[in-house]
């Protein structure tokens, strides 16, 4: 088996953002959150807050903003989700993400508090 070696620079969702962090918000009462603009970074893990709703949470993605579709993975067309609980982290593969731009978070249940998943993305090298 050969192993592809991936150099990542880590953004922290920050570096778009004027240095604050990026996040997925899911307002309370909700399962959607905000549409994210993700052009020139890739996203590589989640890291779910305290107050998350136990759920399995989909990348929903779009190249336009306006038509969202579930992301899946290139082998077998299972969903690109995870299952989390509050203080989870969760990666993702790289190679899932190529050429997304515009993507938001779907939740499997309604959040019973707003929540910020933030978003920890790089450019894979």
């Amino acid at each position: 088996m050969i192993l592809e070696k991936t150099q990542v620079q880590l953004a922290n969702g920050s570096d778009q953002n004027n240095g604050k962090p990026i996040v997925f918000t899911i307002e309370a009462g909700q399962t959607d959150s905000n549409i994210q603009d993700y052009i020139g970074s890739t996203l590589l893990a989640l890291a779910f807050p305290t107050g998350t709703d136990a759920a399995t949470f989909t990348l929903m993605v779009s190249i336009d903003g306006d038509n969202f579709y579930r992301l899946t993975d290139g082998y077998n067309g299972n969903p690109i989700s995870v299952a989390a609980v509050a203080g989870d982290f969760a990666r993702v593969l790289p190679q899932d993400m190529a050429g997304v731009k515009f993507m938001k978070l779907v939740s499997s249940v309604t959040q019973n508090s707003t929540i910020e998943v933030q978003i920890v993305s790089g450019q894979v090298l």
